[in-house]
């Protein structure tokens, strides 16, 4: 009598354990599915920017005096990418490559078959001089230059034409090594949201 009633005693200590084991177990399954989509969300979103920043458009910031006073020395600018082709006007990021030993920031100023002539202070475009509000200074001095510009390249120039190196020096530059076209000025924050002028 009294082994029986110890082995039921044993059976009712033990059977609140396993109730709890399954209780626990019905629990965590939710938050393993629950940890499932969130970690993959984190993917996918990882994937989704580097995707636009290859493809779409990046920040890129201004190194050196180049395009005075259009963009400064460390302003934070959006490139645009997608679907981009260089335009008169156009404020271009230059990727290394041909001619090209660093990064530029530069305008466009003629594209491919356009004639040009520079001569003092005056750019000539396929018989049209430029009005060029842009510039920092308006006397400067290249000498004369005319051409054509060759298929697939582009002819830029900084709106600092007495500090930049451009076309000018380096001759014309690959339309491919052209990886967007400046939209934006995010930094200094005053700035924040402004158009970059780009008239011609």
């Amino acid at each position: 009598m009294s082994d029986t009633q110890n082995y039921s005693e044993q059976e009712i200590a033990y059977e609140p354990a396993e109730e709890m084991q399954d209780e626990t177990a019905t629990a965590e399954k939710p938050k393993k599915k629950r940890n499932f989509f969130f970690e993959n969300g984190i993917i996918i979103f990882c994937i989704l920017v580097i995707l636009f920043i290859f493809f779409v458009a990046r920040l890129i910031r201004v190194d050196g005096t180049s395009m005075t006073d259009t963009l400064l020395d460390g302003d934070i600018v959006v490139l645009w990418q997608w679907n981009y082709t260089p335009e008169t006007g156009d404020i271009v990021v230059i990727g290394q490559g041909e001619n090209v030993t660093e990064r530029l920031i530069k305008r466009v100023i003629a594209t491919e078959g356009d004639n040009l002539v520079i001569e003092g202070s005056t750019v000539t475009v396929n018989g049209e001089a430029l009005n060029e509000p842009y510039i920092r200074e308006a006397e400067w001095d290249s000498g004369y230059m005319e051409m054509t510009v060759p298929e697939d390249q582009v002819f830029v120039m900084g709106d600092n034409r007495n500090g930049s190196k451009d076309s000018r020096m380096i001759g014309t530059v690959p339309e491919k090594q052209v990886q967007g076209k400046v939209v934006h000025r995010i930094f200094p924050f005053d700035s924040f949201g402004s158009t970059v002028l780009n008239e011609s």
